[in-house]
């Protein structure tokens, strides 16, 4: 039995965390999962915190609750998100050229990741907009939503973005 799987987003406004939500949501609807997904958005300059949630099920769901995520993808670590608060035997994303080592992830049982995706998004996109990376690293982590699926869901963009998912899928450590 499938249950509803939770994913977080967490950045600042300018980073791409509302696409990468509205991506990640229509690849899921398209590898056949009911969807919801909501981004809360702060209003203003590219320093203002955004964080967008996508929830998917093999059935309808009823709660528009927002759960504590099951995966998280970290956009921008310096957003000061505690590990304490985080769910335990969760699988977080960082947004950091090393692997985040912490006590606390360990002892909540948290399976933490990393991908160096400021670096990609500046050698890609000629930007700080590492959306399409992260959604490489998750789509590596988590293999219920294909990649076609993925990719379908990234048509119209750039052809530089794809390139920053391949290498989030290749880069995520």
């Amino acid at each position: 039995m499938y249950s509803t799987q939770t994913f977080g987003f967490y950045g600042r406004s300018g980073q791409g965390v509302e696409t990468a939500v509205r991506l990640f949501s229509k690849a899921c609807f398209q590898s056949g999962f009911y969807v919801q997904s909501f981004a809360f958005i702060g209003r203003g300059r590219r320093v203002f915190p955004v964080r967008g949630f996508v929830k998917i099920d093999k059935a309808p769901i009823l709660s528009r609750q927002v759960e504590e995520p099951d995966f998280y993808l970290i956009f921008d670590p310096t957003l000061g998100i505690d590990a304490k608060t985080m769910k335990e035997k969760s699988v977080a994303v960082f947004n950091s050229p090393e692997k985040m080592a912490s006590p606390v992830l360990k002892k909540r049982k948290i399976h933490a990741y990393s991908v160096d995706a400021t670096e990609l998004a500046l050698t890609h996109l000629k930007a700080n907009i590492p959306n399409t990376i992260m959604l490489g690293a998750l789509a590596k982590l988590f293999n219920k939503v294909s990649m076609k699926s993925l990719k379908a869901a990234m048509e119209g963009m750039p052809r530089e973005n794809f390139n920053a998912f391949d290498e989030g899928y290749k880069g995520v450590k």
